[in-house]
């Protein structure tokens, strides 16, 4: 007989009004400061890493008709949000990537001042990045503009967002960032007894990483093999191992890796991000 559950609900908030053991300043650079605390780090494509922004001047995300930096309703965003770069400038941002140390169901977030031909694509992806889900959204949809906050979401019918995915870019010619604020996310999905619990006792760590990674498993769990892959699928790295203990490998690799841990009989599937 196979016995679930309902696992009971978990909401994390980030509203980047504060930072674990830091002190807000404008221009901070967030990686993975809510990693312990939220179980989520912030990367830029191009490996580069997101900052912190601060309502006001000077601008660092956008401009909008009440000032640098700042929305139409102070209430739904406080005093900081994240951006990109911090610096205003160009058409396009590398693209923001939101992983999740464990997968989430739920995720809802507001981008800030979509005008002037700019538009975002939201994707939810899984375990090997693969598009799960899809938000387009442009300056011509409802509740974008001038310094609105616009709300996005995902509602998943199980836990399987991995990572977020968030791309923009302007048509018309300016200056273009991104404001991101009020990221929400939670689990809400039936758990099977029966399923291997040990699998979420496989921990790699520091995730991102600068390239040094520390793999353990549960005791009585013999690691065999660990490859890492890029998301074109070009093979990285291949150990081959036979050990109860802790595994310590390094990768000179800049980006998005997929890690595939072989565990007696069974494959474990995680995502890396080294920079």
């Amino acid at each position: 007989m196979v016995n679930t559950v309902k696992s009971q609900t978990t909401i994390q908030t980030i509203d980047f009004e504060t930072i674990p053991d830091e002190t807000l300043v404008e221009n901070l650079s967030i990686n993975n400061q809510y990693l312990v605390s939220n179980g989520v780090s912030f990367v830029l494509e191009d490996g580069t890493f997101p900052t912190l922004s601060k309502v006001g001047s000077p601008a660092t995300a956008f401009n909008t008709s009440m000032g640098a930096d700042t929305i139409l309703n102070e209430y739904e965003v406080g005093m900081y949000f994240l951006t990109d770069d911090g610096v205003l400038q160009g058409l396009t941002i590398s693209p923001l990537l939101i992983s999740f140390s464990s997968p989430v169901d739920s995720i809802s977030a507001a981008i800030l001042d979509i005008d002037f031909g700019e538009s975002f694509i939201i994707q939810a992806r899984d375990e090997l990045d693969t598009i799960i889900s899809e938000i387009i959204i442009t300056d011509e949809d409802p509740n974008t503009g001038d310094g609105i906050a616009t709300e996005w979401g995902f509602k998943r019918d199980s836990p399987d967002i991995h990572s977020i995915k968030i791309i923009g870019e302007r048509t018309t010619p300016g200056a273009f960032g991104l404001g991101l604020d009020n990221l929400v996310f939670y689990r809400l999905a039936e758990t099977n007894s029966n399923k291997d619990p040990w699998k979420e006792l496989i921990s790699i760590f520091p995730n991102p990483s600068s390239g040094a990674l520390t793999i353990t498993s549960p005791q009585n769990k013999s690691i065999s093999s660990i490859e890492l892959f890029n998301m074109g699928g070009m093979k990285l790295d291949h150990h081959t191992l036979s050990t109860f203990q802790g595994v310590k490998i390094h990768c000179d690799y800049v980006g998005v890796v997929i890690a595939k841990i072989m565990i007696d009989d069974s494959v474990i599937i995680r995502k890396l991000i080294l920079h």
